[in-house]
């Protein structure tokens, strides 16, 4: 019952053979979340730019009356 088979024959290996191709997706979910933070971004400047447009006048007559106060107190 016992038979030598002798050593077993490794794999052929192919001459080129390419290793297997990593998987990306923790570099396409980074770059995802940088161009949605790039878009909040310039989202928010935008709105604050049209916010200080519309509310600019008025916020200088108010640091115009506040700004003599802070200079006193320093």
């Amino acid at each position: 019952m016992d038979q030598n088979y002798g050593t077993p024959i490794p794999p052929i290996e192919e001459p080129f053979a390419q290793p297997a191709k990593k998987k990306n997706t923790t570099l396409i979910i980074v770059i995802a979340l940088l161009v949605l933070l790039c878009c909040c971004c310039i989202l928010v400047t935008m709105l604050s730019g049209v916010w200080f447009w519309n509310n600019g006048d008025q916020l200088i007559e108010d640091l115009s009356s506040v700004l003599p106060v802070l200079i006193s107190l320093a």
